[in-house]
């Protein structure tokens, strides 16, 4: 894993609108809008996905008076394609961009990948993250599970087609802006068994909404019941749309999550 130097802040990319830190000699980007004294609040994209994947959502959290930093993870987007690709880099990287920018306590909303980032960000630093929002992220598969983690068999054929048709469209952007290479890397991470990522979910302190994209997901419902029920206080929602739910149902999305981060918390599980 990297180590941490101080961070190099580089105001211009040819949009006018992404930053840069440097976490050991790769840049990582991110772009912020709203309140830049509005309480903070950090989202996190997913696999195949970079930071314009929030572009409807952010401006939503930015109108409700927030500091909305927006991440493009390492080997996404702006930022540089230099691995190691591991789950903990990931959540290393949000953690050092965190720093970076003087955030103390923040809000924190990932897809997919970057939900699983996000979660270990808040395993590792429960009293930092004030709410958590995870959006149809694979959990790692754990002993006797049966499922293998993510992949074209383990999509429903609708799901298949959508996605399939999905990266032949964005095929010329995937390969300007994405290393294959950390693809695969982050498929084989998430079908590896990973029990002391499950045992840690208990550190979790943040309220928690889970999000799952229902039958048109490659996640299994039933696993994110467990997660849900081992994360202290958590609710689970399902919205039917599938697997990039706030891109497919962005009213409903924005609706339910701008509702969790101004509720109070009650603490146990609900579904």
């Amino acid at each position: 894993m990297p180590g941490v130097v101080a961070a190099t802040v580089v105001r211009v990319d040819e949009a006018g609108t992404y930053r840069y830190v440097d976490r050991a000699g790769v840049r990582l980007a991110y772009r912020e809008l709203g309140d830049p004294d509005g309480e903070p609040i950090l989202l996190v994209h997913g696999l195949f996905a970079a930071g314009w994947s929030w572009d409807g959502f952010a401006p939503r959290l930015a109108a409700t008076g927030r500091r909305v930093i927006v991440a493009e993870l390492r080997g996404h987007g702006h930022s540089e394609r230099i691995g190691p690709y591991t789950f903990g880099v990931f959540a290393g990287d949000l953690i050092f961009l965190l720093d970076q920018l003087e955030v103390g306590s923040v809000d924190l909303v990932g897809h997919s990948l970057g939900g699983h980032a996000a979660s270990i960000v808040a395993q590792q630093q429960p009293a930092r993250v004030r709410r958590l929002v995870i959006e149809d992220a694979p959990p790692p598969p754990y002993p006797g599970d049966r499922y293998r983690g993510p992949g074209l068999r383990s999509l429903p054929p609708r799901s298949r087609v959508l996605l399939v048709a999905f990266l032949v469209a964005r095929y010329r952007w995937i390969r300007r802006h994405l290393d294959l290479d950390m693809a695969k890397t982050v498929l084989r991470e998430f079908r590896r068994p990973d029990v002391e990522w499950w045992s840690q979910l208990s550190s979790i302190t943040a309220p928690t909404l889970l999000i799952h994209g229902g039958p048109d997901s490659h996640v299994p419902g039933y696993r994110l019941e467990e997660m849900a029920r081992l994360i202290p206080d958590c609710r689970l929602v399902t919205l039917p749309v599938g697997h990039r739910v706030h891109l497919s149902a962005p009213d409903p999305f924005a609706e339910l999550v701008l509702i969790f981060l101004a509720s109070e918390p009650v603490l146990g599980t609900a579904h």
